[in-house]
């Protein structure tokens, strides 16, 4: 995998009770290096209703992934299978307790992709906010 990457990310939420889907994908560029057996991404995301960009660092080790938000939102989202975890999800408008419940996590490393399916749901003080799904797909530049 070279040092400069393409990250391509489709994220699917459904809340309770509603039959529509939230979908959303993204094309970024970022940067990939790999250090002791883990894998760690590092980009920068504009998101809807925020002025500046949102540093994104990704850890993927095995079993788990960890996701970093830092800027006008800040947030330490912690991935494992059949775990949940609690984070505090720091926003302009104020925080949020979001509980993290990891259904399935699938990671396949090659040498010059790699590919993340995980499956969630999120609670936001105790109360069950959606069901999400993301896949995530890092590829070297210069395979493109």
């Amino acid at each position: 995998m070279t040092k400069d990457v393409l990250i391509s990310l489709c994220t699917v939420q459904s809340n309770s009770g509603e039959t529509q889907e939230d979908r959303t994908q993204t094309l970024i560029s970022g940067n990939y290096y790999e250090k002791n057996g883990r894998h760690y991404i590092f980009y920068d995301e504009v998101m809807e209703g925020v002025s500046k960009a949102v540093k994104t660092n990704v850890k993927i080790s095995e079993n788990m992934l960890e996701i970093i938000r830092s800027g006008p939102i800040g947030v330490r989202m912690l991935f494992e299978e059949n775990k949940k975890n609690v984070t505090s999800y720091n926003t302009p408008y104020g925080n949020i307790l979001l509980g993290i419940s990891t259904k399935k996590i699938n990671v396949t490393v090659q040498p010059d992709i790699i590919e993340i399916d995980l499956e969630y749901t999120l609670d936001a003080d105790g109360g069950h906010l959606s069901d999400c799904s993301m896949n995530m797909k890092i590829q070297s530049k210069n395979i493109i």
